[in-house]
């Protein structure tokens, strides 16, 4: 029965999000760890689009094979990814411009984990920090400039 609730609920997601990829006018949208996670194939090294100094960038592919980047913030980056996170959205949700991608979604969650450590268990606070763009699929500018893949 719960898996039903579960498959449910991702549906649910899957077609507010493909709404919204569809509709520019909406502004971005909270969407859960796990269904991101999900969709990138648990963060998957062959869904990974590219990196930058305080994270790396995902390939998500939803139901109906639609496509979104998910920029994945690392808790180790340089700068506080907290003040990252809240900077894109809210910057690219008030900006609307045919040349800047889009926010399509974002995740901020935290959650305690029991974690096993140097042989003894520890309990750990774990911060996700995921913001979904528009998939660009020619890549970044700066790959065509510069001829990297860093975003």
């Amino acid at each position: 029965m719960a898996g039903d609730t579960n498959r449910s609920e991702r549906s649910e997601i899957q077609q507010k999000l493909g709404s919204i990829l569809r509709t520019s006018s909406l502004p971005a949208s909270p969407l859960p760890a796990s269904f991101l996670k999900q969709i990138t194939n648990d963060f998957a090294v062959e869904n990974e689009l590219g990196s930058f100094f305080s994270g790396k960038v995902y390939k998500g592919t939803l139901k109906d094979r639609s496509i979104i980047a998910v920029k994945k913030l690392a808790e180790n980056s340089p700068v506080a990814f907290g003040s990252v996170f809240n900077t894109e959205v809210t910057n690219l949700m008030a900006i609307r411009h045919e040349n800047i991608v889009e926010l399509v979604g974002f995740c901020h969650e935290e959650r305690s984990d029991l974690m096993s450590h140097n042989g003894r268990y520890v309990i750990v606070d774990i911060k996700d920090y995921l913001l979904c763009y528009e998939y660009l699929p020619k890549g970044s500018l700066d790959r065509h400039l510069y001829g990297t893949c860093a975003i």
